[in-house]
């Protein structure tokens, strides 16, 4: 008889969608027998897929209370809360902080959101005021000023992909997205890595044509060094997130991995940036802002986002919620 594994997992159960017929809407993984896999749709219909169809079942990130949602009717569809084969799925683990419990936080700091008085103060910045770390206007003003596709390829011309280094350097020490210990490997960068950093960069930021995930990981290898510890996540995303607010944003992992809690419950995201998962993170991060306006808030733009959940997912929010 042919071995028949559960999909039992100590990670939260997955949701798929099929590429070629998201008609059936979403389905979860019901057995696997042998070479083949049995998955429910939300359509009612169980499909049986043998190997080499696999590929065809991408999984999806949904929301924690969604997904439980989804899961539990899809059991039904099934006839019961246990696979055919016997075998009991893990249930999805609930996030410790809703999404409900961060806005009712944010609020109680921000009564009028990101319009607040106060946001704006410590986040934003106001037209002549002075400047802190913290603002993200003058800072994105800076970055592109100093970093325009112009002047980046000016000092690839001429062979001073030093200047750019010394600019990014000077750009990211005047906001408060990186430490110091984060920026140093940028301070340490070689002689002889300056000049791919500054091609990888001018690529990274301007060079529409390729796919952002590989121009992500050729910057990550730009800033690689050996015998030394890599870039941080922080580091990697951070001037992207300057130049184009509204579209990249900078990760903060622990952040993130809070955040997944509820947005993506399966995510396993490592210390090491990767372009495939910052695409990941970044849509993740787009639906929370739209989550955001759903609540009746408007974020300006992925910055906002950014502070939102390091706000929000920190303990001091827990414990402005418990008091």
């Amino acid at each position: 008889m042919a071995a028949t594994t559960s999909a039992t997992t100590s990670r939260p159960l997955a949701l798929y969608s099929h590429t070629k017929a998201q008609q059936w809407g979403l389905a979860i993984l019901a057995w696997e027998r042998g070479p083949s896999r049995g998955y429910q749709f939300e359509d009612g219909v169980l499909r049986i897929f043998n190997k080499g169809y696999y590929e065809l079942l991408e999984e999806v990130d949904a929301p924690a209370d969604k997904a439980a949602r989804i899961i539990a009717d899809l059991r039904r569809k099934l006839g019961d809360s246990v696979h055919h084969d016997g075998q009991v799925h893990t249930r999805p683990v609930e996030p410790e902080l809703s999404f409900d419990d961060q806005i009712r936080a944010f609020r109680l700091r921000y009564p009028d959101g990101f319009s607040d008085r106060g946001w704006i103060t410590r986040h934003r910045g106001a037209p002549g005021g002075r400047r802190t770390k913290g603002h993200a206007e003058p800072a994105y003003a800076e970055a592109r000023e100093a970093l325009t596709a112009a002047v980046i390829d000016r000092a690839l011309a001429e062979n001073r992909g030093f200047e750019i280094a010394n600019a990014t350097l000077r750009v990211l020490e005047n906001t408060s997205l990186l430490t110091g210990p984060q920026i140093h490997l940028l301070r340490d960068l070689s002689p002889s890595r300056q000049g791919s950093f500054c091609q990888s960069l001018r690529e990274l930021l301007y060079d529409g044509e390729q796919a952002y995930e590989l121009r992500f990981e050729r910057f990550v290898t730009s800033l690689t060094q050996p015998h030394r510890p890599g870039p941080t996540w922080q580091l990697a995303t951070a001037l992207p997130a300057l130049i184009y607010p509204e579209d990249q944003i900078c990760v903060r992992p622990t952040t993130f991995r809070e955040q997944a809690k509820w947005m993506a419950p399966r995510l396993i995201m490592g210390n090491t940036p990767s372009g495939s998962l910052y695409v990941r993170l970044a849509d993740m991060a787009r639906s929370v802002k739209t989550a955001l306006e759903a609540q009746g808030l408007a974020p300006r733009d992925l910055m906002d986002v950014h502070h939102f959940m390091v706000m929000t997912l920190a303990p001091a929010a827990r414990q402005l919620l418990a008091n």
